[in-house]
């Protein structure tokens, strides 16, 4: 017998931003922490979707590239440089992309 099912809340909020062969970007919210998985629109556009969420660009703590193609890395590293905010990819996708690993990026291994 199943005792009573109580929710748990994790108290991460997901925003998706846009999916499509123009960009990808979804933005993890949790505990004042903000994470970008992906970051493949213009700068511009990032900042704008950014925005319209009710989020400041500046405010974006960590970037992480899932792989090297422009719909989903587009402005990164720019995004990366400008906003302050850590950028992540496996070592593969940085090379790729020509980041240094440790100085423009770090990396992880496989998942």
């Amino acid at each position: 017998m199943l005792g009573r099912m109580t929710p748990i809340t994790m108290g991460m909020e997901i925003t998706h931003l846009g999916s499509g062969s123009r960009g990808n970007s979804t933005l993890l919210s949790s505990g004042g922490t903000r994470a970008l998985v992906d970051c493949g629109f213009s700068l511009r556009q990032m900042e704008s979707r950014l925005l319209l969420a009710g989020v400041e660009p500046q405010s974006i703590d960590a970037i992480l590239v899932t792989h090297h193609h422009s719909d989903h890395s587009n402005s990164a590293k720019r995004a990366s440089d400008k906003w302050e905010a850590v950028l992540h990819a496996n070592l593969s996708t940085a090379n790729k992309m020509g980041w240094q690993p440790i100085s423009e990026c770090r990396t992880f291994g496989h998942l």
